[in-house]
């Protein structure tokens, strides 16, 4: 037994698991892809009053996770500073990391949004942190709606949970906007464990145009486990009027009898 996991440890170690990774670029359906363990998060970790505490680590020395930003300067979109960690954020291959991609409805921006007491996409008013794209920006963003600049799309996220014998987080996005041309979703399930977060299983749908998309990630726990710290994480993106909107991170902690 390596580093002296426990047996339990063994069998529930990501790690043990191939990758399974599957296409997440769509062609006009609602898809799935589950995309599960085979690598260590990317997350710092310390524990607090018994729960190991969720903290994402920066991901800019990613190169393949920044690429799609590069892409997209390059292909002269609007990329809104605060939007590069969402960006990132998104897997290699999707629409919402790089929205250049063969495939991808054409952009012209790329913001961050924020979320009203209902999960509304909000519009941040104000010019993107570089002046310099300040003018091309307010130029090019199509608003769904001129008035208070809040989109008909809204982003939801649970709280992480035990439900018969499996760990699971949801999450939902719904867009109703006529000029929505891509909705993509993101989940993820982390467990703590010998000192470390592990990505356990990552779930994913995206859908062409209006409606709403869903994603559920579950880990069957392993009976008699003792009690561990897991964190759900998801993220919501949607392309609409020309301009990709990407919702705040969402994430929820909770220590748990899993088995």
């Amino acid at each position: 037994m390596a580093r002296g996991q426990t047996a339990d440890e063994l069998r529930d170690n990501p790690l043990s698991h191939s990758a399974d990774r599957s296409s997440v670029l769509g062609r006009g359906s609602i898809e799935e892809a589950d995309l599960r363990g085979a690598q260590t998060a990317l997350v710092a970790s310390f524990v607090l009053f018994g729960l190991a505490a969720f903290a994402p680590l920066a991901v800019s020395d990613a190169p393949d996770q920044r690429a799609g930003i590069e892409h997209a300067r390059a292909a002269g979109i609007i990329v809104d500073p605060a939007a590069e960690d969402a960006m990132m954020r998104a897997p290699v291959g999707s629409c919402a990391n790089d929205p250049t991609r063969t495939g991808c409805p054409p952009a012209k921006a790329y913001v961050q949004v924020e979320l009203d007491v209902n999960g509304g996409y909000i519009v941040p008013g104000g010019a993107p942190a570089s002046s310099s794209d300040a003018a091309a920006m307010a130029a090019s963003a199509t608003r769904a709606t001129a008035a208070a600049d809040v989109l008909p799309c809204f982003f939801r996220g649970s709280a992480v949970y035990k439900s018969a014998g499996y760990a699971q987080g949801d999450a939902a996005q719904d867009c109703w906007d006529p000029n929505t041309q891509r909705s993509e979703l993101y989940g993820t399930l982390y467990k703590y464990y010998s000192g470390n977060w592990y990505q356990m299983v990552t779930r994913s749908a995206a859908k062409n145009g209006t409606g709403s998309i869903s994603v559920h990630p579950r880990w069957d726990c392993v009976p008699n486990s003792p009690r561990r710290s897991w964190n759900f994480t998801a993220n919501g993106y949607a392309e609409i009027g020309g301009t990709w909107y990407a919702s705040p991170t969402h994430s929820s902690s909770e220590a748990f009898y899993c088995g």
